[in-house]
Protein backbone atom coordinates (compact mmCIF):
# COMPACT_ATOMS: atom_id res chain seq x y z
CA UNK A 1 0.00 0.00 0.00
CA UNK A 2 1.24 3.62 -0.90
CA UNK A 3 0.92 6.16 1.85
CA UNK A 4 0.20 10.16 1.64
CA UNK A 5 3.53 12.07 3.50
CA UNK A 6 2.23 12.48 7.04
CA UNK A 7 4.83 16.21 6.89
CA UNK A 8 7.22 17.15 5.06
CA UNK A 9 9.79 15.27 6.91
CA UNK A 10 8.70 11.99 5.57
CA UNK A 11 10.90 10.79 3.67
CA UNK A 12 10.14 8.64 0.32
CA UNK A 13 10.10 4.88 -0.16
CA UNK A 14 13.31 4.65 -2.98
CA UNK A 15 12.59 1.44 -5.00
CA UNK A 16 15.38 1.01 -7.76
CA UNK A 17 13.91 -0.01 -11.49
CA UNK A 18 15.55 -0.29 -14.73
CA UNK A 19 14.48 1.40 -17.52
CA UNK A 20 14.63 0.81 -21.22
CA UNK A 21 17.20 3.44 -22.78
CA UNK A 22 15.43 5.81 -24.64
CA UNK A 23 17.10 5.01 -28.27
CA UNK A 24 15.88 1.54 -27.73
CA UNK A 25 12.26 2.46 -26.56
CA UNK A 26 12.18 4.53 -29.88
CA UNK A 27 13.62 1.62 -32.01
CA UNK A 28 10.72 -0.58 -30.74
CA UNK A 29 7.82 1.87 -31.30
CA UNK A 30 9.29 2.81 -34.80
CA UNK A 31 9.31 -0.79 -35.76
CA UNK A 32 5.93 -1.58 -34.20
CA UNK A 33 4.54 1.64 -35.98
CA UNK A 34 5.85 0.11 -39.30
CA UNK A 35 4.16 -2.82 -38.62
CA UNK A 36 0.67 -1.38 -38.37
CA UNK A 37 -0.76 -4.01 -36.36
CA UNK A 38 -1.95 -3.38 -32.93
CA UNK A 39 0.01 -5.10 -30.44
CA UNK A 40 0.08 -5.96 -26.29
CA UNK A 41 3.13 -7.30 -24.72
CA UNK A 42 6.13 -6.61 -22.79
CA UNK A 43 9.80 -5.07 -23.85
CA UNK A 44 12.55 -5.50 -20.77
CA UNK A 45 10.00 -6.50 -18.29
CA UNK A 46 7.75 -3.36 -19.24
CA UNK A 47 4.16 -3.64 -20.61
CA UNK A 48 3.66 -1.92 -23.94
CA UNK A 49 0.96 -1.53 -26.52
CA UNK A 50 0.79 -0.18 -29.65
CA UNK A 51 -2.77 0.94 -31.42
CA UNK A 52 -3.00 1.73 -35.17
CA UNK A 53 -4.64 4.89 -36.45
CA UNK A 54 -8.71 4.12 -36.76
CA UNK A 55 -9.01 4.53 -40.25
CA UNK A 56 -12.99 3.68 -40.08
CA UNK A 57 -14.48 7.71 -40.13
CA UNK A 58 -16.27 8.63 -37.43
CA UNK A 59 -19.97 7.50 -37.31
CA UNK A 60 -20.91 11.34 -35.66
CA UNK A 61 -18.97 14.74 -37.02
CA UNK A 62 -18.25 15.57 -33.50
CA UNK A 63 -16.26 12.43 -32.69
CA UNK A 64 -12.48 12.57 -32.97
CA UNK A 65 -10.66 10.08 -35.29
CA UNK A 66 -7.92 8.02 -32.95
CA UNK A 67 -4.53 8.45 -34.29
CA UNK A 68 -1.74 5.46 -34.15
CA UNK A 69 -0.40 5.01 -30.21
CA UNK A 70 2.96 3.43 -28.64
CA UNK A 71 2.94 3.32 -24.91
CA UNK A 72 5.48 1.79 -22.37
CA UNK A 73 5.97 1.49 -19.04
CA UNK A 74 3.54 1.93 -15.92
CA UNK A 75 1.77 5.51 -14.57
CA UNK A 76 2.67 6.56 -12.43
CA UNK A 77 6.08 5.33 -12.01
CA UNK A 78 7.37 6.13 -15.32
CA UNK A 79 5.92 6.19 -19.10
CA UNK A 80 6.69 6.88 -22.76
CA UNK A 81 4.13 7.74 -25.24
CA UNK A 82 4.81 8.03 -28.81
CA UNK A 83 1.30 10.01 -30.67
CA UNK A 84 1.29 10.15 -34.55
CA UNK A 85 -1.43 13.12 -33.84
CA UNK A 86 -0.47 14.62 -37.42
CA UNK A 87 -0.69 11.35 -39.49
CA UNK A 88 0.71 8.18 -39.49
CA UNK A 89 3.77 10.23 -42.18
CA UNK A 90 4.49 12.47 -39.64
CA UNK A 91 6.88 12.50 -36.64
CA UNK A 92 5.12 11.49 -33.62
CA UNK A 93 4.63 13.40 -30.47
CA UNK A 94 6.78 12.12 -27.50
CA UNK A 95 5.56 12.21 -24.01
CA UNK A 96 7.88 11.32 -20.95
CA UNK A 97 6.65 10.87 -17.75
CA UNK A 98 9.68 10.04 -15.30
CA UNK A 99 8.72 12.72 -12.36
CA UNK A 100 9.04 9.86 -10.22
CA UNK A 101 12.13 8.53 -10.98
CA UNK A 102 15.38 9.28 -8.98
CA UNK A 103 18.15 9.13 -10.74
CA UNK A 104 21.32 7.93 -8.96
CA UNK A 105 19.97 8.63 -5.52
CA UNK A 106 19.50 12.21 -6.13
CA UNK A 107 16.52 13.01 -3.98
CA UNK A 108 15.18 16.45 -3.93
CA UNK A 109 13.91 17.92 -0.96
CA UNK A 110 10.23 17.89 -0.04
CA UNK A 111 9.02 21.17 -0.02
CA UNK A 112 6.22 22.13 2.92
CA UNK A 113 2.72 23.67 2.11
CA UNK A 114 3.41 27.30 2.99
CA UNK A 115 6.75 27.03 -0.01
CA UNK A 116 4.59 25.93 -2.43
CA UNK A 117 1.90 28.55 -1.56
CA UNK A 118 4.42 31.13 -1.57
CA UNK A 119 5.72 29.46 -5.45
CA UNK A 120 2.43 29.67 -6.60
CA UNK A 121 1.47 33.17 -5.31
CA UNK A 122 4.79 34.40 -7.13
CA UNK A 123 4.19 32.23 -10.60
CA UNK A 124 0.97 34.09 -10.25
CA UNK A 125 2.62 37.56 -9.99
CA UNK A 126 4.77 36.91 -12.42
CA UNK A 127 1.91 35.91 -15.20
CA UNK A 128 0.14 38.69 -13.71
CA UNK A 129 2.96 41.42 -14.57
CA UNK A 130 3.50 39.96 -18.03
CA UNK A 131 -0.14 40.37 -18.89
CA UNK A 132 0.28 44.82 -17.75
Amino acid sequence: MIQQPTDSDDNPVVVPVYMPDFDDIKRLAEELHQRNQPYEGEYKGWPVSYQPADTEPPAEDWIVPLWSNFKIGVWPVWSVSFDWEDGDDQPPIIGIDNKNIVVNGQLTRRKSVVELLTEIEQMRDQREAMNV
